[in-house]
């Protein structure tokens, strides 16, 4: 069967300012065998390795943070610290009249101050806020169906927006719920020291892999038909399909060979 192609241009060109001139045509196409057809991409299968993955958007979290606060107000008589001032240990922070000095209970750095000298402390919220920039993982949100896929000890990968191509590998140590999230607690294995808590990172979860298995692009399979093109001849082949990286997608079992010819219909 033969096929003709018609660009953007001349369909529109048929169907808006000359389908009466063109009708005979179209009527004399469809009875000689000939079809009018859009334009396919046609490539071979392939054979290689796939990821499945789940992806969410990961925070940085401190593993210490401290932000301590008073069970009634207290003045506040000298504040020894300032915001991005490091500390350390026993390090004295905040001092109070008529009550002992607030210290720090781990060295870091003060991210939030909340008080000045001759101030009252309330006791409505933290008075300063120290984080250890030194320990530091990276906390996923998750969408259910993913967190449903989610499990302990599973490898992730993660990266910044303005670097995707710099990987960081991590691995999953725990999931659990926060009201209505669903968050995966990652340990990093080295985050530079320029990474900072409150950064975000895109993040994927490994799920599932496979090496040297039979592969198309998604967009390729269609509701489990793939449309190929053997020795000259087009067909329609049902598929089974396993596990997808969102671009590729395994093929299980199916009729199809590496030398056909899958056609793609473009966009």
């Amino acid at each position: 069967m033969a096929y003709c192609e018609l660009d953007q241009d001349i369909a529109m060109f048929i169907s808006l300012k000359n389908k009466w001139f063109f009708l005979p045509l179209l009527f004399l196409f469809s009875h000689c065998g000939i079809e009018l057809s859009s334009k396919v991409h046609k490539i071979h299968p392939i054979r290689g390795d796939i990821v499945e993955a789940v992806y969410g958007l990961g925070t940085v979290e401190s593993e210490l943070t401290y932000e301590p606060t008073v069970s009634f107000p207290l003045v506040v008589e000298k504040v020894f610290v300032q915001e991005g001032m490091a500390v350390k240990r026993q390090q004295a922070l905040v001092k109070f009249r008529f009550a002992s000095s607030l210290l720090a209970p781990f060295d870091g750095v003060i991210s939030h101050l909340r008080v000045q000298a001759g101030e009252v402390a309330s006791s409505k919220g933290p008075i300063l806020t120290l984080v250890n920039l030194e320990n530091r993982y990276v906390l996923v949100s998750l969408e259910q169906r993913d967190a449903l896929r989610v499990q302990k000890d599973q490898a992730a990968f993660l990266s910044f927006e303005e670097n995707p191509s710099q990987v960081y590998k991590g691995v999953v140590t725990s999931i659990y719920p926060r009201g209505e999230e669903f968050l995966a607690r990652v340990n990093v294995e080295s985050l530079p020291e320029q990474v900072l808590p409150g950064m975000t990172m895109n993040a994927g979860i490994e799920i599932d892999s496979k090496k040297g298995v039979l592969l198309l692009p998604v967009e390729a399979v269609r509701k489990n038909q793939v449309e190929i093109q053997r020795k000259g001849q087009k067909k329609n082949i049902e598929v089974a399909t396993g596990i997808s990286d969102q671009e590729m997608i395994e093929i299980v079992s199916g009729d199809l060979e590496l030398s056909d010819w899958v056609l793609i219909p473009e966009n």
